[in-house]
């Protein structure tokens, strides 16, 4: 599957349409902005375990840093959540490409 997310990703970037680049371009943009905020994010916002305590990480991952992901991994899991479920809503709503023709079919 993540294949075939790259692939078409991959084949879009080497089209030539003005139109297409722009809105890769718009994609791209919204990714960074999204990913910044929500890293940003697990820094500054408490999150709650939700299952992830200190007993359970202490079985399943002794060795691990001192970082603060590593300490609360809830942090970049729900961060990581937020940020596909809103790229997922963004590319069936605004950065969806424009029907060209007739032909196309636009779901509203």
């Amino acid at each position: 599957i993540l294949a075939s997310i790259m692939a078409a990703r991959f084949f879009q970037v080497l089209r030539t349409n003005p139109k297409d680049q722009q809105l890769g371009q718009k994609r791209s943009a919204y990714g960074i902005l999204l990913y910044l905020i929500l890293t940003a994010g697990t820094v500054f916002i408490a999150i709650p375990e939700m299952g992830i305590t200190t007993d359970v990480l202490d079985a399943v991952y002794p060795s691990r840093g001192g970082g603060i992901w590593e300490r609360h991994p809830e942090r970049p899991l729900v961060a990581g959540s937020i940020y596909f479920a809103l790229m997922g809503l963004g590319e069936l709503t605004f950065l969806r490409p424009k029907p060209q023709n007739d032909l196309d079919i636009e779901f509203s």
